[in-house]
C-alpha cells in the first residue's frame, strides 16, 4: 500500500462551504459551540452569503452537500505535499471533463450506492445517467441540477464552476481563512510523526468494518477548516482517500475520538435504509441465496443485489459460489467490532 499525503486548499475551502447558507443554521450552531476560535471561517460564511451571486451561492451549496465527493474534483497528487488553490483550479480547468467523470462515479457508488461496475455503465450513458441522477431521493435539488449539467450543459458547467471557485477564493482570502489555515497546516505538519500516519490506514484495517486491497493507494487530505471532521475511506478506481483533521496526533492519541464517531455515524447512516436493515436482519438467522433474499424482502434480485453489493462494500458481507448461484453471510467480526465500537462510545460518553 502506498501512503500519499497532501493538504490541498481546494479541501479546506469545500468543507468551509459548509457553514453557507441559511439552511446550515444547526451546522452553524454546532461550529459555534466549538472552543476553537472559528472568526475567520465566519467571517468567509457571511463575505459569501451577503456578497456572492446565486450560481456562487448554488456551488457553495453542493459543495457543502458532497463535501464527501467534492475533494476528488483537486486530483490525486503524486506524492505528498501542499497544494496551492491556484494550482488546482488550474488544472481543473484542463482536466474538467476527467475530474467531473470521477466526480459522478464516487457520487454514484458513495451517495447513491451505486455498485462499481453499474457506476462505469452510467457513464458511459448520458440518457440513463440523467435518470439516476434526477429520480435520486440521496442528493439536494442544487447537487441534483448542478450534477446533471455535466450531461445536458458541460461547458456551460464548467464555466459556472470555475468561475464560483475564483470567487470563493476571494472570501477565502479576504476573510483571514486562508492564511488562518496556512499557519495551522504549517505548524500541525510540522508535528506529524510517520507513525501516526501509519496509524490511519491501520485504524481502518485493524477495525475489520472495512475491507482494503495491501496494492491500492491510501490518500490521506488534511484539513483545517471544520473541527474534527474526516470521512470514511472512499474508494475510486483502485485508490482509497479520506479527509481527516489535521490534528493527527490528537486524533490517533484519543483512539475511539471524534473521528470514530463520525465514522460509525456514516457506517450508520448506509444502514439506515429499510431493506438494507431487513437484509441483516435475514441473514443474521443464515447464509442466504439472492433469490431467497430478494422473496423475502419483495423485491426484485436486481434490486437486493444492488444493495447486497452497497453492504459488501462497507465490509458486513461475504459473498461465496455455489455451483452457479450466489450466496451471501454476515461477517460476524465487522459486526461485533462496530457494536464494540458504539459501546465504547456510550461509555465515553457516561464517563464525561
Amino acid at each position: 500500500m502506498r501512503l500519499v499525503i497532501g493538504q490541498v486548499e481546494f479541501v479546506d475551502l469545500v468543507l468551509a462551504c459548509t457553514a453557507v447558507n441559511s439552511d446550515k443554521q444547526a451546522e452553524k450552531a454546532q461550529l459555534r459551540s466549538e472552543p476553537r476560535n472559528l472568526d475567520e471561517l465566519f467571517s468567509f460564511v457571511e463575505q459569501v452569503e451577503s456578497k456572492a451571486s446565486w450560481d456562487v451561492k448554488t456551488v457553495a451549496s453542493v459543495f457543502a452537500d458532497l463535501r464527501e465527493e467534492i475533494p476528488v474534483l483537486s486530483g490525486f497528487p503524486l506524492s505528498s505535499k501542499f497544494v496551492e488553490l491556484e494550482e488546482t483550479i488550474d488544472e481543473l480547468d484542463k482536466e474538467f471533463d476527467k475530474r467531473f467523470e470521477m466526480l459522478l462515479f464516487v457520487v454514484l457508488t458513495n451517495k447513491l450506492a451505486v455498485s462499481e461496475d453499474k457506476a462505469e455503465e452510467l457513464l458511459k450513458d448520458g440518457k440513463t445517467l440523467l435518470s439516476a441522477l434526477q429520480n435520486t431521493d440521496k442528493l439536494s435539488k442544487n447537487s441534483i441540477w448542478f450534477l446533471s449539467q455535466f450531461v445536458l450543459f458541460p461547458e456551460h458547467l464548467r464555466e459556472i464552476t470555475l468561475s464560483a471557485l475564483n470567487e470563493l477564493k476571494r472570501y477565502f482570502e479576504s476573510s483571514g481563512l486562508r492564511s488562518y489555515i496556512n499557519e495551522m497546516c504549517r505548524r500541525e505538519v510540522s508535528n506529524i510523526t510517520e507513525n501516526s500516519l501509519n496509524k490511519v490506514p491501520n485504524y481502518f484495517y485493524g477495525s475489520h468494518v472495512l475491507n482494503f486491497d495491501s496494492e491500492e493507494e491510501f490518500y490521506i487530505y488534511l484539513q483545517f477548516a471544520l473541527p474534527d471532521f474526516g470521512t470514511l475511506p472512499i474508494k475510486i478506481f483502485g485508490k482509497r482517500y479520506v479527509v481527516l483533521y489535521g490534528d493527527i496526533e490528537s486524533v490517533t492519541r484519543k483512539g475511539f475520538s471524534e473521528f470514530s464517531v463520525n465514522t460509525v455515524k456514516e457506517l450508520l447512516k448506509g444502514l439506515s435504509d429499510p431493506t438494507r436493515f431487513m437484509i441483516i436482519k435475514a441473514l443474521s438467522e443464515r447464509p442466504k441465496y439472492v433469490d431467497e433474499l430478494a422473496a423475502f424482502c419483495g423485491l426484485s434480485k436486481a434490486t437486493i443485489s444492488h444493495h447486497l453489493s452497497y453492504l459488501q462494500s462497507l465490509g458486513l458481507l461475504e459473498k461465496k459460489r455455489e455451483s452457479k448461484k450466489m450466496y451471501y453471510s454476515l461477517k460476524k467480526d465487522a459486526i461485533s467490532n462496530l457494536l464494540a465500537l458504539l459501546e465504547s462510545m456510550f461509555h465515553e460518553d457516561g464517563e464525561d
